[in-house]
Parts: structure tokens; sequence; C-alpha cells
């Protein structure tokens, strides 16, 4: 039994070895020569001392953010079957996402933002029970955000802003009561906002979609989210009057609603600025082009000094 034991191990560290010298083959540019240690034929070097690895043993953190690294993401990298950390953000990589980094089961953070990554979001990414944190921000990604998407039920972060995603959100998305940061903004997003977003999402601090082409009304439940600081809603199609009881956010700092269909020409289009004087922590408040009628309130000189 100590016998076979011995072997897996050995066997799940050739493993971590092969498909961190897989990576490597799979990058055309190095100009930094950050992969530089990355040699099999150094045996003098264990494989967790090269650079990029945090892991102490067995491979579990693999971070090589910003470091103009060009080429694609091999499929191999699913052999590392301990990683539970893998940042590659910052670089020039491109091809698609490997279907098999949905194979990772104990992947808790993966991000992989600001590369030029296309093609869809793999539906195997659902199967990552443990992720907390999926940034695929900046990148060329394209099509629907996939059903499966919402089976992250640990999830917390979820960045997949400044692509190229299209259609309707999945409304179980909404379900994820753990989020805590969403940013959806500059896509090609059609979708609404559910009316009990802030009842399902009580944990929420980010919200951004904005320069999409959502549709509908601020539902008022998102004054439900009290922890909320950012709710960032521009350029989109958003009608109707601005909720009054966003004011019950006292952690709010941005609220963007610039260049909506916001407001109806009425006297009284301006008066959700009267709450927002609760708001002690708010900087920056963007209204502008939208369809606000009647004039700005008094109030509006007794919003926090912090207002810029």
């Amino acid at each position: 039994m100590g016998v076979n034991y011995l072997a897996a191990v050995s066997d799940n560290l050739s493993n971590d070895r092969l498909a961190l010298i897989a990576f490597k083959n799979e990058i055309t540019q190095d100009p930094l020569g950050i992969l530089n240690s990355w040699n099999d034929k150094n045996t003098s070097l264990h494989f967790c001392k090269w650079r990029g690895n945090w892991s102490s043993s067995r491979l579990r953190r693999l971070g090589l953010l910003n470091n103009s690294l060009e080429g694609v993401i091999p499929h191999n990298i699913s052999r590392c079957s301990n990683l539970i950390h893998l940042n590659i953000s910052g670089n020039n990589l491109g091809g698609s996402i490997p279907n098999e980094l949905g194979n990772l089961s104990k992947l808790k953070i993966l991000r992989l933002y600001d590369n030029n990554i296309s093609g869809e979001i793999p539906a195997s990414l659902g199967n990552l029970s443990y992720l907390t944190h999926l940034d695929l921000g900046g990148n060329n990604l394209w099509g629907r955000i996939s059903n499966t998407i919402s089976q992250l039920k640990s999830l917390q972060i979820l960045g997949l802003d400044s692509n190229r995603l299209s259609g309707i959100i999945p409304s179980s998305l909404y379900n994820i009561s753990s989020l805590e940061g969403i940013a959806l903004g500059d896509n090609r997003l059609q979708s609404s906002i559910p009316s009990y977003i802030g009842f399902t999402l009580p944990n929420l601090m980010f919200f951004d979609v904005g320069i999409n082409n959502f549709t509908g009304t601020i539902p008022s439940s998102f004054s439900n989210a009290s922890k909320l600081e950012t709710l960032q809603l521009g350029t989109n199609n958003f009608v109707g009057s601005v909720p009054y009881n966003l004011g019950n956010l006292k952690n709010l700092d941005i609220l963007q609603l610039g260049e909506n269909n916001l407001g109806s020409g009425q006297a009284d289009d301006l008066n959700f600025v009267n709450s927002l004087v609760n708001c002690t922590y708010l900087r920056w408040l963007i209204a502008s082009w939208n369809n606000f009628g009647g004039v700005l309130p008094s109030s509006i000189s007794n919003l926090t000094t912090n207002l810029v």
C-alpha cells in the first residue's frame, strides 16, 4: 500500500511538471524571460521553485500576471489536479479558453483578464464547484453567458466586462447569494435587471452593467443590498424613475446613471437626489443625458463633501 501511495505521488508530481513544460511550449513570446527557469532538464531546481509557482510541493498556485507573454493556454493544464489558484492575467495570450479547465475540480480562483482570448466561455467552467473568483474581463470573448455559470454556488466575484458577449443574462445568475461583485459592463448584452435582485444578492458590493443594451426599470430592491458601494448602470436603455430608496445605501460610493432614458420630463424626476444626502461616502453621481425634468433639488448642496 505504501508503494502504491508513493507511486501515485510520483505520478502526480510528474503530471504537474509536464503540464508546466507544456504550458511553456505554448508560449511563443516571453520578452521578460519569466519562464527561463522552467527547464525540465534542470533536476537541481524543483518545479515548485520555478518562477510564478507559489507552491511548496504539489502545484497549487500559478501566477504569471503582467509579463507580456504571448501564446495560448495549453489544454493539459488540467492535469494539475491540485491547482486552486490560476492567474495569467495581463498578458497577450490568445486562442480560446480550454474546455479542460473545467476538470480542475479544486480550483477556487481563475483569473484570465486583460489578454486577447477569444471564443465562447466554456460551459465546463460550471463544474468548478469551489470557484470563488472568475475574472475573464478585457478579452475578446463572444456569445452568450452559459447557464452553467449559475452552478457556481460559491462564486463571489464574476468579471466578464469589456468583451463582446451578447444575449440574455441567465436569470439563475441572480440567485447566487454569495456574489459580492458583478462586472458585465462594456459588452453587447440585452437584458433587464430582475425586480428581486436586492433580495437574492444581499452581499452585493459592486454591480456594473454599463455600456450594454439593458432595458426596463431600475429595481427598488437594490436598497436591500446594504453593502453596495458601486452601481454602474450608465449607457443603456433604462427607463422610468430612479428609486427614491437608493438613499438607504449608506456605503454607496459611485452611482452612474448617465446616458439612459430615465425620467419623464416631470418636475419631480430628480427628487431621488434628496435621499442621497444619506449616502455620506458618495463621491461620484452621474445622471446626465437622460429625460429628467424639473430643477436640481436644493438638497444637492447637502451631499457629501467627498463628491467630485
